[in-house]
């Protein structure tokens, strides 16, 4: 990141004074060129004037600079957030496709903001986002960056993979932003969570395909949610009748015990009942003899 060069393009207002000196320098060049003995003298003045010129253009960024060196930065995220969460193609549902947010960040009132020669306004900080949608999960996978400081402070990933079923919506909220004197509007696209919180929010550039992003992501939320729940609901249900079978099991395996228990106590008895038994019934026997 250029940032000195970044610093000066976001510094400078009007017009650059050097590049005017410069071709000042150059148009006095042009007229000695034709005044016949000073025609040498001309030559280098000019040489001069271009090299100021030159100088002057090439202190500071431009609008082109700026945006390459964003480039540069975003260009490996869709990859980046595959690695980083071992989410591939394979994975993807084929309902919604991969969505990559970005903007300039028009957060802080006292950013730094300069409107191009394209009629763009820029900001100092810059966010991108990819966003990948799985069957169960949404990872969000961002980047801020910051055009004119390259601490680790400055420049720093977030996002995160957020379950179906702990993801309220996506939406878009407008704003206003005083760019240099001037009341600007500004879009911020944010994922909000069931708790209340942002998965993240940020400023975008705003267009019809966010207008379409942020219903194809409600859309999948709206429907993987209640997939989700339904998977719940099944195992819920198996949960609640495997504890039923373990409860039926356990009530068997306790009657039998019982049972056995009842044998066991009831076993002794008898055999005392037939032992005080046996001498009376032999005494009968006897006498029943004699008798004859």
């Amino acid at each position: 990141m250029e940032t000195k060069r970044n610093q000066k393009y976001f510094a400078a207002k009007g017009i650059n004074p050097v590049l005017i000196v410069g071709l000042v320098i150059a148009l006095v060049g042009i007229v000695l060129l034709f005044g016949g003995n000073t025609r040498p003298i001309g030559i280098v003045i000019i040489l001069v004037g271009v090299a100021v010129a030159v100088f002057g253009s090439g202190a500071k960024a431009g609008e082109y600079d700026i945006d390459n060196q964003i480039y540069g930065v975003t260009k490996e995220m869709p990859e980046q957030a595959m690695i980083k969460y071992e989410v591939y193609e394979k994975h993807f549902i084929t309902i919604i496709k991969p969505v990559f947010l970005k903007g300039f960040d028009f957060s802080l009132e006292e950013t730094p903001c300069k409107k191009g020669s394209d009629h763009i306004y820029r900001t100092n900080m810059f966010n991108a986002a990819q966003l990948y949608f799985t069957k169960t999960k949404i990872y969000v996978y961002g980047k801020h960056i910051t055009l004119t400081d390259d601490s680790e402070e400055a420049n720093y990933e977030f996002g995160g993979a957020f379950p179906y079923e702990d993801v309220k919506e996506a939406y878009i909220e407008e704003k206003k932003f005083n760019a240099a004197g001037k009341e600007i509007s500004v879009y911020y696209f944010g994922l909000k969570l069931k708790n209340g919180e942002d998965a993240f929010k940020f400023t975008v550039e705003y267009g019809a395909d966010v207008d379409k992003a942020r219903d194809d992501i409600n859309h999948v939320i709206e429907k993987m949610t209640e997939k989700a729940e339904e998977r719940e609901r099944i195992k819920a249900s198996k949960r609640a009748a495997l504890r039923a079978e373990a409860e039926k099991e356990a009530a068997k395996a306790d009657s039998k015990k019982t049972a056995e228990k009842q044998e066991e106590t009831a076993a002794p008895v008898n055999e005392k009942d037939a032992a005080d038994t046996a001498p009376a019934e032999e005494a009968s026997a006897g006498e029943e003899k004699t008798e004859e």
